[in-house]
C-alpha cells in the first residue's frame, strides 16, 4: 500500500526578501522549491501550492518523498 503525503503537514514559513523585493515561501522539507509575491499570505499558500503539486508528480513517478519534520512527525 502506498503512503499518502499531506502537503499540509510539511513545514512552511514566508520571509521577506529585500533582493526580491518581496516574500519567498519556502518548505523545510523541500529546499530547492520556493515562490514568491509581494504579499506573506500569497508567497505562504504559493509554496503550499507547490509542494503539493510536487508532491502529487512524485508519486506519480513512484518517486522517494521527503517525510514531514513538524512537531508530531514520526
Amino acid at each position: 500500500m502506498n503512503k499518502t503525503y499531506n502537503k499540509d503537514h510539511y513545514t512552511y514559513s514566508a520571509i521577506w526578501s529585500e533582493n526580491d523585493a518581496g516574500y519567498l515561501g519556502l518548505c523545510k522539507e523541500f529546499p530547492t522549491l520556493c515562490s514568491w509575491s509581494e504579499d506573506i499570505d500569497e508567497a505562504f499558500r504559493g509554496i503550499r501550492d507547490v509542494v503539493g503539486t510536487v508532491i502529487e508528480d512524485m508519486q506519480a513517478n513512484n518517486e522517494s518523498i521527503s517525510e514531514p519534520q513538524g512537531v508530531n512527525a514520526k
